[in-house]
């Protein structure tokens, strides 16, 4: 398939990259590049919040680079990177009171739920009334009712602490070894995945989720995983793609019976959480606003209009509407016929198939912005991560055990799994 030799090709030209160049300079030039980013961020931007971000995290790459230089160690870097774009940044923002509108959302969408047992409104009065996800995320919200008054309840430090604590897992669970955290702050430290949690973050729960989900299916605990994809379906509809690929995934390496109890416990989270919602008397008022509002097919226009080919041909008039939505089935109809005709196999090719498909779908969809490239991001860091082939006597070596210069010393490799899947 081209995805996979795009990929390999990819990986081979990060190796021998990294085999050439000490690692605390790959870091410096890496902290430099991301300078340059956040300060055009805070050039172009018309949105207080990325402003902010912009001109904090260019600092702290700055600082971050020549603390890497001076110290010649890779992790002191990544460390203050992380500091820098991430923790600094949504500190600031937190107590200033600033953020995307989605914060605010996720906050009353909660205050809906605790006071009305539903987290829409009936009738929305404005575009910022719509709440576009789904009922699971509302819980991100209940923080800010316990503590009304305190930083910790911001949800953008909850979406951070589960995204954390799901991609370490994750990690574990694909390599069989520690040395995770320098990893995570790596991945925390790249601007996309950086600004989005200091001015937003709902997506970071999502992709974490989508991470762990995949890594328990490649150890074949596939009701642990099908739980996981469950419950990241029920956070948000932009997981639902992930439902074919990691089934594909487990139809290829496990067999239908397994798939199809896989399917079934991410069913029936999704539908154990929305179940209340749906027979009760905001059931319209979800559909309206989970389902209508992201297809751009709602009464209000959504804010997420990065210059994509589907946003562009959603605000073409009717006509190129109607193309754009063509364009999306034919997307997802090439999709599906490479899922079926070869369907991933490992860790590493049902991450990048995902991170692929989801990069299809922010371009074809009607309503769309440039930060969800942080799911392709966090799903390729799985997929680098991850080893090449399943776990088995003759697992070959991932391609971090290449050079010990890495961030992450290479660890041995256990050999040996169980031959079926586990049930847990």
């Amino acid at each position: 398939m081209p995805y996979r030799r795009w990929f390999e090709a990819a990986r081979r030209t990060v190796v021998t990259w990294l085999e050439r160049t000490p690692a605390y300079l790959g870091v410096a030039a890496a902290c430099a590049v991301c300078a340059l980013i956040a300060v055009g961020m805070a050039v172009v931007t018309d949105q207080t919040a990325h402003r902010v971000w912009g001109l904090l995290a260019t600092a702290g790459y700055l600082v971050a680079g020549i603390a890497t230089l001076r110290t010649r160690r890779p992790i002191t870097g990544v460390r203050v990177a992380a500091a820098g774009s991430v923790l600094l940044p949504t500190v600031v923002l937190v107590v200033a009171g600033i953020s995307q509108p989605e914060v605010g959302v996720v906050e009353r969408s909660a205050r809906l739920l605790v006071d009305t047992g539903s987290p829409y409104l009936a009738h929305p009065m404005t575009t910022y009334d719509v709440n576009p996800y789904l009922p699971l995320m509302s819980l991100f919200g209940l923080p800010r009712l316990v503590l009304p008054n305190i930083g910790l309840g911001d949800p953008r430090w909850w979406f951070l602490l589960v995204f954390g604590v799901c991609f370490v897992a994750a990690d574990r669970l694909a390599r069989r070894a520690r040395g995770t955290e320098p990893v995570l702050w790596a991945l925390l430290a790249t601007p996309f995945l950086a600004l989005h949690a200091s001015v937003g973050g709902h997506d970071l729960p999502v992709v974490g989720l989508l991470c762990l989900s995949i890594a328990l299916a490649a150890r074949g605990r596939l009701s642990q995983a099908g739980l996981a994809l469950g419950v990241a379906c029920a956070l948000k509809a932009s997981a639902w793609p992930a439902v074919a690929v990691i089934a594909a995934f487990v139809v290829a390496r496990w067999g239908w019976r397994h798939a199809g109890r896989f399917v079934a416990n991410a069913t029936a989270v999704v539908v154990g959480v929305s179940l209340p919602v749906l027979v009760g008397p905001t059931a319209s008022a979800m559909v309206a606003q989970a389902a209508g509002f992201p297809m751009a097919s709602s009464t209000f226009a959504s804010p997420a209009d990065s210059p994509t080919p589907g946003v562009l041909l959603s605000h073409a008039g009717p006509t190129a509407k109607l193309v754009g939505y063509a364009l999306m089935l034919v997307v997802a109809a090439a999709l599906l016929v490479a899922l079926v005709r070869r369907p991933p196999r490992t860790l590493t090719g049902t991450a990048a198939f995902l991170a692929l498909a989801l990069t299809a779908a922010m371009l074809v969809l009607p309503t769309s912005r440039a930060g969800y490239l942080l799911y392709p991001v966090a799903l390729l860091g799985l997929a680098l991560r991850g080893r090449r082939r399943a776990p088995g006597p003759h697992a070959a070596p991932t391609w971090s055990q290449a050079r010990a210069e890495l961030l992450v010393p290479a660890a041995s490799v256990p050999t040996g799994s169980p031959a079926m899947p586990s049930r847990g």
